[in-house]
């Protein structure tokens, strides 16, 4: 059995989010020589959804880069990966220890949903993320996850120092 996987934004879809008229009749004509069709975006599902509709011509939608895996024509999540509380408060804590924005997700598929830190005034793309979703979006209030999260995304600011290889370093067991 063959499969095709592909990105979406910039790949799949143009820079207005469209799918044109030959990608997606090469994704149809996939389908039907039996090849299996999947995307693997960075997206949340509520985003993923913005763009690509119930019937678009694919088998599985991996978003979140793989912290969910849902079957396109039924629905379904197939397979999630979350952090528990216990494994996202030490890499929270180091975030804040280094004076890093960042973001809570809760777990997949309502990952659209997070609390944000601020630690710096001006920080542009972090800045962009939380009006994008402002609606979802609410200022942390210090504690730890009460549930599991999906993810933590962590924004430095433009000509900051770094902090990434010592996080990797001191978070070895997280992705």
């Amino acid at each position: 059995m063959l499969m095709m996987v592909t990105d979406l934004d910039g790949t799949l879809l143009d820079s207005e989010s469209r799918l044109s008229t030959g990608n997606r009749r090469s994704l149809e004509e996939l389908g039907e020589r039996g090849v299996i069709r999947m995307i693997t975006t960075g997206r949340s599902l509520y985003s993923a959804r913005k763009v690509i509709d119930d019937g678009f011509p694919i088998d599985y939608l991996s978003v979140s880069s793989g912290a969910a895996v849902l079957d396109w024509q039924t629905q379904t999540t197939l397979e999630h990966h979350d952090m528990s509380p216990a494994q996202a408060e030490p890499a929270i804590r180091a975030l804040v220890e280094r004076g890093i924005d960042f973001m809570i997700h809760r777990a997949a598929p309502d990952n659209h949903h997070f609390e944000f830190h601020r630690s710096h005034p001006s920080n542009p793309d972090f800045d962009r993320r939380i009006d994008r979703y402002r609606e979802f979006a609410r200022e942390w209030d210090g504690q730890p996850p009460s549930a599991e999260v999906c993810q933590l995304l962590a924004v430095e600011p433009p000509a900051s120092d770094s902090h990434y290889l010592e996080l990797v370093a001191e978070l070895d067991e997280l992705n």
